[in-house]
């Protein structure tokens, strides 16, 4: 991909130990709020025979973080919130995330909508490739009025986000759980 920064490293104590670069090094400063600049991002986290690759694709920032399969970089994962929605879709593989004091496992297919004040983090994603989709709340409350509206009025998306949207629900911690039908 044009426009992409490729980082490779050898292990984890490489990545946390640089200074400066592209990337937000949480590794070194796990308090950082992990906020985005565009009002929808993406991110992977894959895992190959040979490495481990987290990508995030931003407006201003796009990166590749290439580390060895055995580095286990992927088990580098803090308590975190965000200032955005955050949805997580399992692609493959299985995922135990803690939200806030439950721990929840996922497998290939399900997916997770955060609420911005939701804590949560990875504690176990060493078989799972994972999507993340990050929403801006302005792409939700901004929406083009030409428009058709991304989900139904009575959808649990639009109660979910009419619910979270509101400026008494700045604290408000919760998340939606989706599953595959078939």
């Amino acid at each position: 991909m044009e426009n992409v920064v490729h980082l490779y490293f050898r292990d984890i104590e490489e990545v946390r130990a640089q200074e400066s670069g592209p990337i937000v090094n949480y590794l070194r400063d796990h308090t950082v709020d992990r906020d985005y600049f565009s009002k929808l991002s993406v991110a992977t986290s894959v895992h190959t025979p040979e490495e481990y690759l987290f990508s995030n694709y931003m407006d201003r920032r796009s990166f590749c973080l290439h580390t060895p399969a055995e580095s286990g970089f992927f088990q580098e994962t803090y308590m975190h919130k965000h200032n955005f929605f955050e949805l997580m879709y399992i692609m493959r593989g299985e995922a135990s995330v803690m939200i806030e004091d439950e721990e929840v496992r996922y497998s290939a297919g399900n997916l997770c909508l955060l609420n911005r004040s939701t804590m949560h983090r990875e504690t176990d994603m060493a078989s799972a490739d994972i999507l993340y989709i990050g929403i801006d709340p302005s792409l939700i409350t901004q929406w083009p009025k030409g428009l058709v509206q991304p989900f139904g009025y009575k959808s649990i998306l639009n109660r979910f986000f009419s619910e979270n949207l509101s400026e008494r629900a700045a604290c408000k911690r919760d998340y939606v759980d989706f599953q595959p039908t078939s």
